[in-house]
């Protein structure tokens, strides 16, 4: 996918450039009115701007129902006189091959077998959400565009939906743009950003370069692991050589996984381990000391090769004598580790 849409739309100056790869899954970041949607809207054909130039897959970009990319928004448009499985399989007619997708499986995963039978206008916000999806998937899109497509989900909804989204990019090879203000969905399903300002987009190869840097307020970073077994009732994870432990999540395989931590249930701790009923404990080297609010210090941490963060006292920095360079132990509560999906 290429664009370039610059020029004046609707008062505003648009300046969005920008190429990703097929298959790509991009998050989109940008605060509320920064443009996502706008990008979103002409990216998938239903806005026209005249200046726009888009290719998608060696095509310039033409009529909404000719589009490769399929828009799903935060409020969705249901048939009224329609059944769920209705619904659903007017997504698939179109494709001849949609019987190879598992939509059976999906609904499960989605919990909608239990609605299949019943009538769309009397389904909640968050049941509209999830038939949505599944009726976008089952239309078959190169690419995926999710406009606050999970805002009505609570916190396993979203889990499961990421779960089924990727499985779908990874049956089909379909790209995916995603926009969401819960940012969990960004951290399990992208890889990429492309950040959007006042109308004007920006792309980073590197979603966790963006979502991880040291914050003022230190904030949530995602490391990358492999998840390896089942251990005293945890789920043990691999992360720069080191094990970490988490409750264990509702599904997992053995592979790649991707685990998150609030730099506020991080302590830090020196020389050898003492008595604690903390049950994870890295290594880590201090790289970064940043002072907040005259009262808190952000530790940035470094592993072999990813870091994350602390946030402790002023008081407790003194106390400890922190310096950059020095190696610390980062101690915390097996609860404190957010799972963060294996889509990749």
């Amino acid at each position: 996918m290429k664009f370039s849409i610059q020029g004046h739309w609707r008062g505003q100056q648009l300046d969005l450039q920008g190429q990703f790869a097929p298959g790509e899954r991009v998050a989109l970041l940008g605060a509320s009115g920064a443009g996502k949607t706008t990008l979103l809207r002409l990216l998938a054909g239903l806005d026209h701007m005249p200046e726009a130039q888009i290719d998608i897959a060696g095509k310039t970009l033409g009529r909404a129902w000719q589009s490769p990319c399929s828009l799903v928004h935060q409020q969705q448009v249901m048939f009224a006189h329609h059944r769920v499985e209705q619904t659903v399989h007017f997504g698939a007619r179109f494709r001849p091959n949609s019987q190879a997708l598992p939509m059976r499986e999906w609904a499960e995963a989605l919990d909608l077998t239990d609605l299949w039978q019943q009538s769309c206008a009397a389904l909640s916000g968050g049941q509209q959400q999830r038939v949505a999806l599944l009726r976008t998937l089952m239309s078959q899109p190169a690419w995926l565009l999710l406009d606050e497509s999970f805002a009505a989900l609570d916190a396993l909804s979203r889990v499961r939906a990421c779960d089924v989204v990727a499985d779908y990019c990874r049956r089909t090879g379909a790209g995916l743009l995603l926009a969401s203000h819960h940012d969990s969905p960004q951290r399990i399903l992208c890889d990429s950003a492309y950040s959007v300002d006042q109308l004007t987009g920006s792309y980073q190869p590197n979603l966790f370069d963006q979502l991880n840097r040291v914050s003022s307020e230190g904030g949530m970073t995602t490391l990358s692991g492999t998840a390896e077994q089942l251990t005293k009732g945890f789920l043990a994870v691999l992360v720069d050589r080191q094990s970490l432990y988490l409750a264990v999540p509702e599904c997992w395989q053995p592979g790649n996984a991707r685990i998150s931590l609030e730099a506020s249930e991080i302590s830090i701790a020196l020389g050898d381990q003492h008595q604690t009923s903390m049950v994870n404990r890295l290594k880590a080297t201090v790289d970064s000391l940043v002072s907040i609010d005259g009262e808190r210090v952000v530790v940035g941490l470094r592993l072999d090769q990813q870091r994350f963060s602390a946030t402790i006292s002023l008081w407790s920095r003194q106390r400890l004598e922190l310096v950059v360079g020095q190696t610390v132990f980062a101690e915390f509560k097996a609860a404190a580790v957010q799972w963060h999906g294996q889509a990749h």
